[in-house]
C-alpha cells in the first residue's frame, strides 16, 4: 500500500498483493541490450511480459523512474526527465488517500475519508493486453469511459501493436454496433436497438460466440503475416538491380523488433527532432552502430 505524503514506489522496491500471486515494480523488458524500464503490474515470476504497464508506450531510459503518491493528493509516474504519467490529481485538499495492489490485480486508488471508499483511479481503467477476472471490456454509457485491450509489438517491445479488441456504440440512435478493431479495419455485426433490447439472452450470446469464433479465425491468419514480417530474419543484403543493367546497389532490411529496441522503442529520450513527415529518433544496433530512424506511421494521409 502507499499511503499519501510522501510515499514513493522506485526501482529497487515493489509492492505485492496481500494473497502473494500480484506483484507491482519497475521492469527492464526487451532484448538483452535494450535498457527499456516501465512501470508493471506482473503475475507471480512473470515479469518478461506484464499483463499491465503504465507507460508501455514511454518507456524510461534508465533506473530513475519513480512512482508517487504526494502529499497533496496527486499521483504520478516521474522520471529523471520530469513527469511521465499523471494518474491523479486531487481537485482538492484531501488528506487521506491510499494506493493499493488488489488481490485481483487492480491498483486502486481511493479516499479512505469517503465512507464507501470511493475509488479515484483504478489500474483495471486502462487495461494492456490481458482481460483478467472483474475486468470491464465495453463502454459506460454514461461517463463515456471504454475499456479495450491493445496488442504488443513484438514480444519484445510492449507498445501498442496492430490488434485491437474492443466493444464500440454506434453513434447512430437507431443501431449499436458490436465491433472489432484490428488496426483500423472493422469486423462489424449490427442490429437494431429494440432488437437487442427484446431478443433472448441466449439468441444475443450465440450471435455474440459466433462473431468471437469467426474473428479469432481472421485473426490468426493476421496474426501469422504480422508475426513473419516483424521476426523476419532478413538482416542480409537484398539486392536491388537496376534496369538498365548497371550494376546494382545492396538494401539493409531490419526487423521491426530490432528498430524498436534500438531505439529504446522511440523513447522520447532518443528523439532528435522533428520534420515533416514525422519525427526522427537516434539509435543504436546491436553490432554498435549508430542509426537515425524516421517515424512515418503518422503520415499516413501524406501518401506515405
Amino acid at each position: 500500500t502507499l499511503y499519501q505524503g510522501g510515499d514513493s514506489l522506485n526501482s529497487s522496491n515493489t509492492l505485492v498483493s496481500r494473497n502473494g500471486l500480484f506483484t507491482l515494480g519497475f521492469v527492464r523488458i526487451g532484448s538483452a541490450e535494450s535498457s527499456a524500464c516501465y512501470l508493471g503490474i506482473w503475475d507471480e515470476n512473470e515479469t518478461s511480459h506484464p499483463f499491465w504497464l503504465a507507460n508501455r508506450d514511454k518507456p524510461i531510459a534508465d533506473n530513475s523512474g519513480v512512482l508517487a503518491l504526494d502529499g497533496s493528493g496527486n499521483m504520478k509516474l516521474t522520471y529523471s526527465g520530469g513527469d511521465l504519467v499523471d494518474f491523479y490529481s486531487s481537485p482538492s485538499s484531501t488528506t487521506n488517500l491510499t494506493a493499493v495492489l488488489e488481490d485481483t490485480g487492480n491498483f486502486v486508488l481511493t479516499d479512505a475519508n469517503s465512507r464507501s471508499d470511493r475509488i479515484l483511479w483504478q489500474s483495471f481503467d486502462d487495461p494492456t493486453d490481458t482481460f483478467l477476472p472483474a475486468m470491464k471490456l465495453g463502454m459506460n454509457l454514461t461517463s463515456g469511459q471504454t475499456w479495450s485491450l491493445t496488442s504488443w509489438t513484438s514480444d519484445l517491445v510492449p507498445a501498442p501493436g496492430s490488434f485491437d479488441y474492443s466493444f464500440l456504440q454506434s453513434s447512430s440512435a437507431d443501431e449499436d454496433y458490436f465491433m472489432f478493431l484490428v488496426h483500423g479495419n472493422r469486423f462489424t455485426r449490427k442490429s437494431n436497438r429494440l432488437l437487442i433490447i427484446l431478443a433472448p439472452v441466449g439468441f444475443v450470446s450465440l450471435m455474440g460466440l459466433a462473431g468471437l469464433l469467426w474473428y479469432l479465425k481472421r485473426r490468426r491468419l493476421r496474426e501469422k503475416y504480422l508475426k513473419e514480417l516483424l521476426t523476419l530474419d532478413s538482416t542480409n543484403d537484398t539486392p536491388e538491380l537496376e534496369n538498365d543493367g548497371n550494376k546494382g546497389h545492396n538494401l539493409k532490411v531490419y526487423r521491426a523488433a530490432t528498430i524498436m529496441a534500438a531505439t529504446n522503442s522511440y523513447s522520447a529520450d532518443n528523439k532528435l527532432g522533428q520534420g515533416g513527415f514525422g519525427p526522427v529518433y537516434k539509435g543504436k544496433l546491436p553490432d554498435g552502430r549508430e542509426i537515425a530512424v524516421k517515424d512515418c506511421l503518422e503520415v499516413q494521409d501524406k501518401g506515405w
